[in-house]
């Protein structure tokens, strides 16, 4: 990974959020979690193992757990991680995560979340108002 990023980072059980001005690049790596993005200013790029080179500019995003991927963003980012083992991760598995290593989160399910999240890192609403924001959306 290269670059630089400052937030938070919230845990609890079966997730975490981790949030903050993002300037990186990853590398193709997987992790077991399924990743719900959400761009709260500016937008993100992703790939998966199928190609070389960044996608679309993207402000929303879900991806499958256990799959290659990479992420470029130099943007103010939620990155939800969740347990697919766990009730929700299952849910969320099996609605958006079928289908390909990346789906899109429809609009009529991402709601007012980004600008929760995003005043609550501006200013300073805690972390914990920073969990239940990203625990309730998902």
């Amino acid at each position: 990974m290269r670059g630089t990023s400052r937030g938070h980072i919230i845990a609890w059980q079966g997730g975490s959020l981790w949030i903050g001005e993002f300037n990186m690049v990853t590398g193709l790596h997987a992790h077991h979690a399924i990743q719900v993005t959400l761009a709260l200013e500016e937008h993100f790029h992703l790939r998966d193992a199928s190609t070389e080179s960044f996608g679309d500019e993207l402000t929303t995003a879900i991806l499958a757990a256990n799959r290659p991927h990479a992420l470029s963003a130099t943007a103010t980012v939620a990155l939800i991680f969740l347990e697919p083992e766990s009730t929700t991760g299952r849910v969320v598995s099996d609605l958006y995560c079928r289908a390909s290593t990346v789906s899109p989160i429809p609009l009529e399910v991402l709601g007012d979340a980004p600008v929760l999240l995003l005043q609550a890192f501006r200013r300073a609403g805690g972390k914990k108002r920073m969990a239940d924001i990203a625990r309730q959306f998902i």
